[in-house]
Protein backbone atom coordinates (compact mmCIF):
# COMPACT_ATOMS: atom_id res chain seq x y z
CA UNK A 1 0.00 0.00 0.00
CA UNK A 2 2.90 2.35 0.84
CA UNK A 3 4.10 2.18 -2.61
CA UNK A 4 1.12 2.51 -4.39
CA UNK A 5 0.01 5.57 -2.14
CA UNK A 6 3.09 6.92 -2.57
CA UNK A 7 3.07 6.90 -7.19
CA UNK A 8 -0.53 7.68 -7.00
CA UNK A 9 -0.18 10.88 -4.76
CA UNK A 10 2.74 12.26 -6.37
CA UNK A 11 1.15 11.52 -9.57
CA UNK A 12 -2.44 12.84 -8.84
CA UNK A 13 -1.73 15.09 -5.83
CA UNK A 14 0.95 17.12 -7.39
CA UNK A 15 -0.87 17.48 -10.44
CA UNK A 16 -4.03 18.91 -8.59
CA UNK A 17 -1.41 21.26 -6.68
CA UNK A 18 -0.68 22.62 -9.66
CA UNK A 19 -3.35 23.52 -11.96
CA UNK A 20 -3.01 24.93 -15.42
CA UNK A 21 -4.49 28.05 -14.78
CA UNK A 22 -4.15 29.19 -10.80
CA UNK A 23 -5.85 30.59 -8.50
CA UNK A 24 -7.63 34.10 -8.93
CA UNK A 25 -5.54 34.12 -12.41
CA UNK A 26 -7.41 36.76 -15.10
CA UNK A 27 -5.56 36.87 -18.12
CA UNK A 28 -8.53 39.44 -19.26
CA UNK A 29 -8.71 41.65 -16.01
CA UNK A 30 -12.17 39.99 -15.63
CA UNK A 31 -12.60 40.68 -12.23
CA UNK A 32 -11.31 43.85 -11.66
CA UNK A 33 -13.68 45.83 -10.03
CA UNK A 34 -12.33 49.19 -10.49
CA UNK A 35 -14.31 51.24 -13.09
CA UNK A 36 -12.11 54.04 -14.20
CA UNK A 37 -12.78 57.62 -15.19
CA UNK A 38 -9.99 59.97 -15.90
CA UNK A 39 -7.68 58.58 -12.97
CA UNK A 40 -10.46 58.15 -10.66
CA UNK A 41 -11.15 54.72 -9.67
CA UNK A 42 -13.95 52.74 -7.53
CA UNK A 43 -11.59 51.45 -4.20
CA UNK A 44 -14.71 50.60 -2.37
CA UNK A 45 -18.54 50.96 -2.80
CA UNK A 46 -21.09 52.81 -0.88
CA UNK A 47 -20.23 51.19 2.87
CA UNK A 48 -22.99 50.79 5.18
CA UNK A 49 -26.07 48.26 5.07
CA UNK A 50 -27.95 47.68 2.02
CA UNK A 51 -31.21 49.01 3.38
CA UNK A 52 -33.22 51.75 2.46
CA UNK A 53 -33.29 53.23 5.64
CA UNK A 54 -29.85 54.18 5.58
CA UNK A 55 -28.49 57.70 6.97
CA UNK A 56 -25.25 57.35 6.16
CA UNK A 57 -22.96 56.43 3.26
CA UNK A 58 -19.63 56.42 2.18
CA UNK A 59 -17.45 56.00 -1.06
CA UNK A 60 -14.17 55.56 -1.30
CA UNK A 61 -12.42 56.58 -4.71
CA UNK A 62 -8.75 56.48 -5.76
CA UNK A 63 -6.92 58.73 -8.18
CA UNK A 64 -3.76 58.26 -9.90
CA UNK A 65 -3.49 54.71 -8.15
CA UNK A 66 -0.94 52.18 -9.69
CA UNK A 67 -2.59 48.80 -8.84
CA UNK A 68 0.73 47.01 -9.01
CA UNK A 69 2.03 48.82 -6.38
CA UNK A 70 1.24 50.07 -2.21
CA UNK A 71 0.11 53.36 -1.01
CA UNK A 72 0.25 55.21 -4.57
CA UNK A 73 -1.77 57.99 -6.23
CA UNK A 74 -4.36 59.29 -3.06
CA UNK A 75 -7.78 58.06 -1.74
CA UNK A 76 -10.83 60.32 -1.06
CA UNK A 77 -13.36 58.80 1.52
CA UNK A 78 -16.35 61.05 0.71
CA UNK A 79 -19.13 60.93 3.15
CA UNK A 80 -22.62 61.77 2.76
CA UNK A 81 -25.92 61.52 4.78
CA UNK A 82 -29.55 61.82 4.18
CA UNK A 83 -30.50 65.35 3.48
CA UNK A 84 -33.96 66.36 4.57
CA UNK A 85 -33.72 69.81 2.97
CA UNK A 86 -33.04 68.32 -0.23
CA UNK A 87 -35.36 65.73 -0.80
CA UNK A 88 -34.99 64.88 -4.42
CA UNK A 89 -31.16 65.09 -4.20
CA UNK A 90 -27.86 62.56 -5.08
CA UNK A 91 -27.09 61.81 -1.53
CA UNK A 92 -30.79 60.49 -0.83
CA UNK A 93 -31.39 58.81 -4.51
CA UNK A 94 -27.87 57.02 -3.39
CA UNK A 95 -29.35 56.27 -0.03
CA UNK A 96 -32.54 54.62 -1.46
CA UNK A 97 -30.87 52.09 -3.15
CA UNK A 98 -29.61 48.97 -1.86
CA UNK A 99 -25.71 49.05 -3.17
CA UNK A 100 -25.88 52.40 -4.48
CA UNK A 101 -22.91 54.62 -4.74
CA UNK A 102 -21.42 58.21 -5.80
CA UNK A 103 -21.24 58.52 -9.61
CA UNK A 104 -17.43 58.83 -9.88
CA UNK A 105 -18.25 60.97 -13.15
CA UNK A 106 -20.14 63.18 -10.92
CA UNK A 107 -17.29 63.58 -8.27
CA UNK A 108 -14.87 64.47 -11.73
CA UNK A 109 -16.88 67.37 -12.91
CA UNK A 110 -18.21 68.76 -9.56
CA UNK A 111 -15.57 67.74 -6.71
CA UNK A 112 -12.02 67.01 -8.22
CA UNK A 113 -11.72 70.12 -9.73
CA UNK A 114 -11.57 72.54 -6.26
CA UNK A 115 -9.75 70.00 -4.34
CA UNK A 116 -6.65 70.07 -7.52
CA UNK A 117 -6.96 73.84 -6.86
CA UNK A 118 -4.84 73.39 -3.61
CA UNK A 119 -1.31 71.31 -3.31
CA UNK A 120 -2.72 67.43 -3.16
CA UNK A 121 0.02 66.03 -0.81
CA UNK A 122 -1.75 63.96 1.83
CA UNK A 123 -2.62 60.13 0.90
CA UNK A 124 -6.13 60.61 2.09
CA UNK A 125 -8.21 63.53 1.97
CA UNK A 126 -12.06 63.05 3.77
CA UNK A 127 -14.72 64.75 1.93
CA UNK A 128 -17.68 65.66 3.13
CA UNK A 129 -20.90 65.79 -0.08
CA UNK A 130 -24.02 67.31 0.37
CA UNK A 131 -26.60 69.69 -1.79
CA UNK A 132 -27.14 73.21 -0.99
CA UNK A 133 -30.20 74.73 -2.77
CA UNK A 134 -29.73 72.19 -6.17
CA UNK A 135 -25.81 73.16 -5.66
CA UNK A 136 -24.20 69.48 -5.16
CA UNK A 137 -20.78 70.67 -2.73
CA UNK A 138 -17.67 68.64 -2.10
CA UNK A 139 -15.67 70.16 0.64
CA UNK A 140 -12.35 69.03 2.22
CA UNK A 141 -12.51 68.10 5.81
CA UNK A 142 -9.38 67.05 6.53
CA UNK A 143 -6.28 64.38 5.51
CA UNK A 144 -4.36 61.73 7.03
CA UNK A 145 -0.88 60.33 5.82
CA UNK A 146 0.09 56.93 5.61
CA UNK A 147 2.39 57.25 8.82
CA UNK A 148 -1.23 58.53 10.66
CA UNK A 149 -2.93 55.26 10.38
CA UNK A 150 -3.22 53.61 13.38
CA UNK A 151 -1.18 50.48 12.16
CA UNK A 152 0.26 48.43 15.18
CA UNK A 153 3.96 48.10 15.76
CA UNK A 154 5.77 45.02 15.13
CA UNK A 155 5.79 42.76 18.57
CA UNK A 156 9.23 41.23 19.17
CA UNK A 157 7.79 37.92 19.09
CA UNK A 158 7.85 38.00 15.13
CA UNK A 159 11.38 38.73 15.25
CA UNK A 160 12.77 35.50 13.69
CA UNK A 161 10.43 35.71 10.60
CA UNK A 162 12.43 38.04 7.75
CA UNK A 163 10.82 41.44 7.35
CA UNK A 164 10.08 43.52 3.50
CA UNK A 165 8.92 46.68 3.02
CA UNK A 166 5.09 47.43 1.45
CA UNK A 167 7.54 49.24 -1.00
CA UNK A 168 9.25 46.26 -2.50
CA UNK A 169 6.08 44.05 -3.21
CA UNK A 170 4.66 44.12 -7.02
CA UNK A 171 1.16 42.84 -7.34
CA UNK A 172 0.46 41.19 -10.94
CA UNK A 173 -2.59 42.39 -12.64
CA UNK A 174 -3.34 39.48 -13.86
CA UNK A 175 -4.46 38.46 -10.36
CA UNK A 176 -7.52 39.65 -8.64
CA UNK A 177 -8.73 38.25 -5.46
CA UNK A 178 -12.59 38.57 -4.10
CA UNK A 179 -11.21 39.16 -0.45
CA UNK A 180 -9.99 43.07 0.47
CA UNK A 181 -7.32 41.53 2.94
CA UNK A 182 -5.49 39.07 0.42
CA UNK A 183 -3.84 39.93 -2.62
CA UNK A 184 -1.29 37.59 -4.86
CA UNK A 185 1.90 39.60 -5.23
CA UNK A 186 5.35 38.86 -6.13
CA UNK A 187 8.56 39.75 -4.49
CA UNK A 188 12.16 38.68 -5.68
CA UNK A 189 11.07 36.23 -8.60
CA UNK A 190 8.58 34.24 -5.99
CA UNK A 191 4.52 34.59 -5.92
CA UNK A 192 3.21 35.06 -2.23
CA UNK A 193 -0.36 35.36 -0.74
CA UNK A 194 -0.70 39.00 1.05
CA UNK A 195 -2.80 39.08 4.11
CA UNK A 196 -2.97 42.90 4.59
CA UNK A 197 -5.07 45.87 5.69
CA UNK A 198 -7.37 47.43 3.46
CA UNK A 199 -5.96 51.02 4.18
CA UNK A 200 -9.12 52.87 4.33
CA UNK A 201 -9.51 55.00 8.23
CA UNK A 202 -13.62 53.52 8.09
CA UNK A 203 -11.29 50.41 9.29
CA UNK A 204 -9.28 52.14 12.05
CA UNK A 205 -11.28 50.74 14.96
CA UNK A 206 -10.60 47.22 13.94
CA UNK A 207 -7.05 47.45 13.91
CA UNK A 208 -6.39 49.29 17.00
CA UNK A 209 -8.90 46.86 19.05
CA UNK A 210 -8.31 43.60 17.43
CA UNK A 211 -5.68 43.26 14.62
CA UNK A 212 -7.22 40.05 13.44
CA UNK A 213 -4.20 39.71 11.27
CA UNK A 214 -1.31 40.78 13.52
CA UNK A 215 -3.11 37.72 15.72
CA UNK A 216 -3.24 35.23 13.27
CA UNK A 217 0.99 35.32 12.14
CA UNK A 218 1.65 35.46 15.87
CA UNK A 219 0.03 31.94 16.13
CA UNK A 220 1.16 31.14 12.76
CA UNK A 221 4.93 31.83 14.21
CA UNK A 222 4.36 29.46 17.43
CA UNK A 223 4.91 26.21 15.01
CA UNK A 224 6.88 24.71 12.67
CA UNK A 225 5.15 21.84 11.04
CA UNK A 226 4.86 20.83 7.35
CA UNK A 227 1.60 20.85 7.79
CA UNK A 228 0.97 24.17 8.36
CA UNK A 229 1.64 27.12 6.19
CA UNK A 230 4.07 28.96 7.59
CA UNK A 231 4.77 33.29 7.54
CA UNK A 232 7.34 33.88 5.02
CA UNK A 233 8.22 37.34 5.79
CA UNK A 234 6.11 40.30 7.72
CA UNK A 235 5.61 42.95 5.98
CA UNK A 236 6.60 46.26 6.89
CA UNK A 237 5.70 50.16 6.03
CA UNK A 238 8.25 52.23 4.75
CA UNK A 239 10.48 55.83 6.09
CA UNK A 240 8.55 56.58 9.58
CA UNK A 241 6.74 54.13 9.65
CA UNK A 242 9.11 51.05 9.11
CA UNK A 243 8.26 49.54 12.62
CA UNK A 244 4.69 49.24 12.04
CA UNK A 245 3.02 46.10 10.74
CA UNK A 246 1.52 46.15 7.45
CA UNK A 247 0.61 42.23 7.22
CA UNK A 248 2.44 38.74 6.61
CA UNK A 249 3.37 36.81 3.65
CA UNK A 250 2.94 33.13 2.97
CA UNK A 251 3.26 30.64 0.07
CA UNK A 252 1.10 31.09 -2.91
CA UNK A 253 -0.96 27.83 -3.92
CA UNK A 254 -2.16 28.04 -7.09
CA UNK A 255 -4.81 25.32 -6.25
CA UNK A 256 -6.23 27.69 -3.58
CA UNK A 257 -8.55 25.56 -0.35
CA UNK A 258 -9.54 22.19 -0.60
CA UNK A 259 -12.97 23.70 -0.74
CA UNK A 260 -11.42 25.33 -5.14
CA UNK A 261 -9.80 21.93 -5.39
CA UNK A 262 -13.08 20.03 -5.13
CA UNK A 263 -15.15 22.89 -6.80
CA UNK A 264 -12.64 22.45 -9.91
CA UNK A 265 -12.60 18.80 -9.81
CA UNK A 266 -16.66 18.90 -10.08
CA UNK A 267 -16.11 21.24 -12.73
CA UNK A 268 -14.54 19.14 -14.62
CA UNK A 269 -16.66 16.18 -14.35
CA UNK A 270 -18.43 15.58 -17.58
CA UNK A 271 -21.70 15.20 -16.05
CA UNK A 272 -25.12 17.42 -17.12
CA UNK A 273 -27.09 17.40 -13.55
CA UNK A 274 -30.43 19.12 -13.41
CA UNK A 275 -30.92 22.18 -10.47
CA UNK A 276 -31.99 19.32 -8.29
CA UNK A 277 -29.54 16.97 -8.77
CA UNK A 278 -26.77 19.35 -8.05
CA UNK A 279 -28.98 20.12 -4.94
CA UNK A 280 -28.74 16.92 -3.98
CA UNK A 281 -24.97 16.18 -5.18
CA UNK A 282 -23.56 19.29 -3.02
CA UNK A 283 -25.27 18.95 0.47
CA UNK A 284 -25.77 16.34 2.69
CA UNK A 285 -28.60 14.60 4.09
CA UNK A 286 -29.55 15.94 7.57
CA UNK A 287 -31.34 13.79 10.28
CA UNK A 288 -34.85 15.70 9.97
CA UNK A 289 -35.31 15.62 6.04
CA UNK A 290 -37.05 12.76 5.85
CA UNK A 291 -38.13 13.33 2.24
CA UNK A 292 -34.04 13.09 1.13
CA UNK A 293 -33.92 9.67 2.97
CA UNK A 294 -34.42 7.40 0.35
CA UNK A 295 -32.98 9.59 -2.74
CA UNK A 296 -29.93 8.01 -4.60
CA UNK A 297 -26.46 8.53 -3.61
CA UNK A 298 -25.48 12.23 -3.87
CA UNK A 299 -22.69 11.11 -6.29
CA UNK A 300 -23.55 9.68 -9.58
CA UNK A 301 -21.97 6.02 -10.30
CA UNK A 302 -17.74 6.24 -11.92
CA UNK A 303 -17.90 10.10 -10.76
CA UNK A 304 -14.92 9.93 -7.65
CA UNK A 305 -12.14 10.92 -9.83
CA UNK A 306 -9.73 11.55 -6.91
CA UNK A 307 -7.69 8.43 -6.26
CA UNK A 308 -8.33 6.72 -2.72
CA UNK A 309 -4.49 7.23 -1.68
CA UNK A 310 -4.59 10.79 -2.42
CA UNK A 311 -7.63 11.18 0.15
CA UNK A 312 -6.42 9.05 2.69
CA UNK A 313 -2.79 11.14 2.27
CA UNK A 314 -4.74 14.55 2.50
CA UNK A 315 -7.02 13.08 5.71
CA UNK A 316 -3.29 11.98 7.33
CA UNK A 317 -2.34 15.90 6.62
CA UNK A 318 -5.19 17.57 8.03
CA UNK A 319 -4.96 15.40 11.30
CA UNK A 320 -1.50 15.91 11.79
CA UNK A 321 -1.57 19.77 11.55
CA UNK A 322 -4.47 19.40 14.31
CA UNK A 323 -2.81 17.13 16.42
CA UNK A 324 0.45 19.72 16.38
CA UNK A 325 -1.70 22.44 17.73
CA UNK A 326 -3.93 20.34 19.93
CA UNK A 327 -0.49 19.44 21.90
CA UNK A 328 0.32 22.72 22.82
CA UNK A 329 -3.98 23.31 23.61
CA UNK A 330 -4.28 25.39 21.27
CA UNK A 331 -7.32 25.16 19.37
CA UNK A 332 -9.06 26.50 15.61
CA UNK A 333 -12.68 26.98 16.24
CA UNK A 334 -13.33 27.12 12.95
CA UNK A 335 -12.42 24.48 10.83
CA UNK A 336 -13.35 23.68 7.14
CA UNK A 337 -12.24 23.00 3.56
CA UNK A 338 -11.78 26.87 3.38
CA UNK A 339 -9.29 26.58 6.08
CA UNK A 340 -7.26 24.23 4.34
CA UNK A 341 -5.02 24.68 1.33
CA UNK A 342 -3.53 22.30 -1.09
CA UNK A 343 0.41 23.21 -1.55
CA UNK A 344 2.48 22.76 -4.89
CA UNK A 345 3.81 19.42 -3.56
CA UNK A 346 0.49 17.97 -3.39
CA UNK A 347 0.38 18.19 0.93
CA UNK A 348 -2.39 19.92 2.60
CA UNK A 349 -1.77 22.54 5.23
CA UNK A 350 -3.30 24.89 7.50
CA UNK A 351 -4.07 28.03 7.26
CA UNK A 352 -6.26 30.67 9.49
CA UNK A 353 -5.20 28.83 12.80
CA UNK A 354 -5.30 31.66 15.12
CA UNK A 355 -8.60 31.19 17.41
CA UNK A 356 -11.85 32.20 16.75
CA UNK A 357 -14.86 32.53 19.17
CA UNK A 358 -17.02 32.17 16.70
CA UNK A 359 -18.62 29.16 14.43
CA UNK A 360 -19.39 28.41 11.23
CA UNK A 361 -23.11 26.88 10.57
CA UNK A 362 -21.93 23.78 8.56
CA UNK A 363 -19.20 22.41 10.46
CA UNK A 364 -19.90 23.28 14.26
CA UNK A 365 -19.97 21.05 16.91
CA UNK A 366 -23.63 20.61 18.64
CA UNK A 367 -22.33 21.84 21.83
CA UNK A 368 -21.57 24.96 20.29
CA UNK A 369 -25.51 25.52 20.67
CA UNK A 370 -25.78 28.09 17.48
CA UNK A 371 -23.87 29.97 19.04
CA UNK A 372 -24.61 30.11 22.79
CA UNK A 373 -21.48 28.20 23.43
CA UNK A 374 -18.60 28.93 21.79
CA UNK A 375 -15.66 27.32 23.87
CA UNK A 376 -13.30 25.82 22.36
CA UNK A 377 -12.38 22.21 22.66
CA UNK A 378 -10.63 19.28 21.19
CA UNK A 379 -13.48 17.66 20.85
CA UNK A 380 -15.30 20.90 18.62
CA UNK A 381 -12.46 20.67 16.73
CA UNK A 382 -12.57 16.53 15.89
CA UNK A 383 -16.50 17.14 15.25
CA UNK A 384 -15.03 19.27 12.32
CA UNK A 385 -12.66 16.86 11.27
CA UNK A 386 -14.97 14.51 10.76
CA UNK A 387 -16.71 16.63 8.55
CA UNK A 388 -13.82 17.56 6.44
CA UNK A 389 -12.71 13.64 6.16
CA UNK A 390 -15.76 13.04 5.18
CA UNK A 391 -16.10 15.94 2.57
CA UNK A 392 -12.47 14.73 1.07
CA UNK A 393 -13.94 11.06 0.57
CA UNK A 394 -17.03 12.54 -1.55
CA UNK A 395 -15.14 14.74 -2.90
CA UNK A 396 -17.72 17.57 -1.37
CA UNK A 397 -17.08 21.42 -1.78
CA UNK A 398 -20.44 22.91 -0.02
CA UNK A 399 -22.50 21.69 2.07
CA UNK A 400 -25.65 23.60 4.21
CA UNK A 401 -27.03 22.55 7.47
CA UNK A 402 -30.02 23.98 9.27
CA UNK A 403 -28.62 23.89 12.56
CA UNK A 404 -25.26 23.37 14.53
CA UNK A 405 -27.59 20.80 17.55
CA UNK A 406 -28.74 18.40 14.52
CA UNK A 407 -26.23 15.63 13.73
CA UNK A 408 -25.58 15.12 10.14
CA UNK A 409 -26.84 11.81 8.81
CA UNK A 410 -23.78 11.09 5.81
CA UNK A 411 -24.23 9.26 2.97
CA UNK A 412 -21.51 7.26 0.81
CA UNK A 413 -20.50 6.18 -2.90
CA UNK A 414 -20.03 2.49 -3.02
CA UNK A 415 -17.76 2.78 -6.01
CA UNK A 416 -14.06 2.65 -7.13
CA UNK A 417 -12.39 5.74 -5.45
CA UNK A 418 -14.99 5.28 -2.07
CA UNK A 419 -14.11 5.43 1.54
CA UNK A 420 -13.80 1.90 3.50
CA UNK A 421 -15.78 1.18 6.04
CA UNK A 422 -13.37 1.47 8.66
CA UNK A 423 -12.68 5.12 7.54
CA UNK A 424 -16.58 5.46 7.72
CA UNK A 425 -16.95 4.47 11.31
CA UNK A 426 -13.86 6.99 11.96
CA UNK A 427 -16.03 10.02 10.34
CA UNK A 428 -18.70 8.52 12.31
CA UNK A 429 -17.28 8.72 15.18
CA UNK A 430 -15.64 11.90 15.40
CA UNK A 431 -19.33 13.06 14.79
CA UNK A 432 -20.82 11.44 18.01
CA UNK A 433 -22.91 14.09 19.70
CA UNK A 434 -21.36 13.47 23.27
CA UNK A 435 -18.26 15.24 22.90
CA UNK A 436 -16.51 13.13 25.33
CA UNK A 437 -17.22 9.97 23.38
CA UNK A 438 -14.87 11.36 20.04
CA UNK A 439 -11.84 10.23 19.54
CA UNK A 440 -8.94 12.52 19.60
CA UNK A 441 -7.26 13.73 17.13
CA UNK A 442 -4.02 12.11 18.23
CA UNK A 443 -6.18 8.75 17.91
CA UNK A 444 -7.96 9.79 14.44
CA UNK A 445 -4.01 10.15 12.90
CA UNK A 446 -2.45 7.24 14.76
CA UNK A 447 -5.99 5.26 12.84
CA UNK A 448 -5.48 6.56 9.68
CA UNK A 449 -1.33 6.26 9.76
CA UNK A 450 -2.26 2.39 10.77
CA UNK A 451 -4.37 2.15 7.81
CA UNK A 452 -1.80 3.78 5.27
CA UNK A 453 0.82 1.30 6.30
CA UNK A 454 -0.99 -2.28 6.11
CA UNK A 455 -3.74 -1.33 3.37
CA UNK A 456 -6.21 -2.37 5.05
Amino acid sequence: MGAQLSQIFYQQARSLGNPQEPIYFYPEDRTRRKTVHHGLTYVMDRIGPHTYDVHYGCCVLGYQIDYSKFDSGHIFVIKFKRNDWEPNCLENHILNVPGGMLDAAVFHEEGLPDILRYHLSSYITMVDFRTEKGIKIFEPVGSLSIDDLPFNTIPDALDSIPRVAISDLFAPRDFATPYQTMMVVSYKGNMYMFLNHAIFPLDEDSITWDDEILREVIQLSKFQSPFILSPSYIVTGTGKSSSKFRGFLQPFCPAGSLCDVFRRVNEMKKQVLTEKETKTSQNPIWSSWASYLTTPSPVSPNSLTIGWPVKLQWAIDVASGLVTLHKAEAYVGMLDLQHLVLARDGHIKLIDISPVMGFQLFSAAPEVDDGLNVQLTGPRDVFSLGLILWEIAEEFYYCDRDTTWQIPKTRWSDEQNGAPKWFRTLVQNCLSAEPSLRPSAAVVLSTLVSHAKTGK
